[in-house]
């Protein structure tokens, strides 16, 4: 059996090489996500991401967001699934 310890110097190089790989982006109010809080994100079949939150329920593209709740005020989503259609 080996254990291996390495260097912090090395640990950093490692997670830089890894987080190379990926973009970070941020999204807010500009982007037309209103609420904090987020209580489920889901991938559905065709590649959609779904967002729920306490106040919205938005659809992401990979580019844009799109609000599928603005008839139902005063209400707070918890959940949703996709059917099998």
């Amino acid at each position: 059996m080996v254990i291996a310890f390495p260097s912090l110097g090395q640990t950093k190089l490692i997670q830089e090489s890894f987080w190379s790989k990926y973009s970070i982006r941020n999204y807010g109010v500009d982007d037309g996500i209103f609420s904090q809080q987020v209580y489920k994100i889901q991938k559905d079949k065709k590649g959609f991401y779904w967002i729920v939150s306490n106040s919205e329920l938005l659809r992401f593209d990979g580019l844009a967001f799109k609000d599928f709740d603005k008839g139902s005020e005063g209400g707070t989503l918890y959940d949703m699934d996709e059917d099998s259609q």
